[in-house]
């Protein structure tokens, strides 16, 4: 990922679904410290996570969660 990253912005051309899901997993991983070392990867999920359509997904996601507890 580090290296096909390294040369694009966004997994498939344009920022869609597969960087929402893909951003979310690696902001886990990156949360044990298992993007460092990949400044590629750092800066994806940045880009990412930084988007409004990212941000209303997990805000979702997380209301999701909220309501079933």
């Amino acid at each position: 990922m580090e290296r096909y990253l390294d040369q694009r912005e966004w997994l498939t051309g344009a920022f869609s679904v597969a960087d929402i899901c893909m951003a979310d997993v690696l902001r886990l991983v990156a949360r044990f410290d298992g993007l460092e070392g990949h400044p590629a990867l750092q800066a994806y999920v940045h880009r990412a996570t930084v988007r409004p359509t990212f941000r209303k997904a997990h805000a979702g996601q997380m209301a999701l969660f909220a309501a079933a507890d």
